[in-house]
């Protein structure tokens, strides 16, 4: 077979497919493209949440939530509290020039901003997506994509006149637009640096914050 050839039977689409090493399947298995677990992926997710290691950690109901959705989705997480990730996201990120180099160029069906930190909104501004929940810069300061952040958003800004919610991780739900089923928020995280349904975890940046 010429390396042409070889090139373009690499599946690409795959959930395993890490493209800068090899795939857990070709590690152990030592499968190649096309083979019994090749999964394709059904869409791209990107969740941002850079300032506040609780939230991130209370994130975990929304990944199994999107999960259980559309289990051949590949999640992505953006945040500066890397350990705090629930197991159930596909790939870590940390925050650095490089990944924001790499953001710029990517694409996502779906980009959920759960942090008001100007710096989180600037790159939910700058991510090409096809849908966009939670918060973004409007004319240089954080604002909710749609109504669905609305009621979080007037809750952080004025605080003395709005309650904070009581449930946390349904304030969550509500801001992705998704229903609140009464999920608990993850026990499990990232950090831990195991399986989930057999595909590797990707964690690219880890810092000591």
């Amino acid at each position: 077979m010429r390396k042409g050839e070889r090139i373009g039977q690499i599946a690409r689409d795959c959930v395993h497919f890490r493209g800068d090493r090899p795939c857990v399947p070709h590690l152990k298995e030592g499968f190649t493209c096309r083979c019994p677990v090749y999964c394709p992926q059904s869409a791209k997710i990107l969740i941002i949440q850079l300032s506040s290691a609780e939230t991130v950690t209370l994130s975990g109901a929304v990944v199994r939530r999107l999960k259980a959705v559309d289990p051949n989705s590949r999640i992505c997480y953006l945040t500066c509290h890397p350990q705090q990730v629930p197991a159930e996201a596909d790939e870590v990120w940390n925050l650095d020039a490089a990944q924001i180099q790499r953001l710029q160029v990517d694409h996502f069906d779906t980009v959920y901003n759960l942090d008001l930190d100007p710096r989180a909104c600037a790159i939910m501004n700058m991510v090409p997506a096809e849908t966009k929940k939670g918060f973004y810069l409007r004319q240089g300061f954080p604002s909710p994509v749609d109504e669905d952040g609305q009621s979080i958003y007037l809750r952080r800004l004025m605080p003395r006149s709005y309650e904070p919610d009581s449930d946390p991780v349904r304030e969550l739900f509500q801001v992705c637009g998704l229903e609140y089923r009464g999920e608990p928020a993850s026990e499990k995280i990232a950090g831990e640096i195991k399986l989930n349904a057999g595909r590797e975890k990707h964690y690219q940046g880890f810092s000591s914050k």
